[in-house]
C-alpha cells in the first residue's frame, strides 16, 4: 500500500476498534449495573444474552432525533 493511503487506513481501523471496546464495555457495565439492582433487560434482551443490546440503543436513538435543516424557520 502507498504511504497516503495508509495515513488514512490505519486511523479508520483504530477509531473503529474503539468505538466497538467503549461499546460494549458500556454494555458490560450496564449488564452489571442491572445484575445489582435484579433488572433484567440489559441482561435478557437481544439474541445471545443481550450482546446485540447496543444496536438496538443505536436503531432507538437514531429514531427519535428529528433533523433539523438550516433553511428552517422555527
Amino acid at each position: 500500500m502507498s504511504e497516503s493511503l495508509m495515513l488514512f487506513v490505519a486511523p479508520f481501523i483504530v477509531l473503529n476498534v474503539v468505538i466497538g471496546i467503549v461499546t460494549y464495555v458500556t454494555l458490560l457495565e450496564r449488564k452489571f449495573a442491572a445484575r445489582m439492582q435484579s433488572r433484567i433487560g440489559p441482561y435478557y434482551v437481544g439474541w445471545p444474552h443481550g450482546w446485540l443490546q447496543p444496536i438496538a440503543d443505536v436503531v432507538a436513538i437514531m429514531g427519535s432525533v428529528d433533523p433539523v435543516f438550516g433553511e428552517v424557520d422555527r
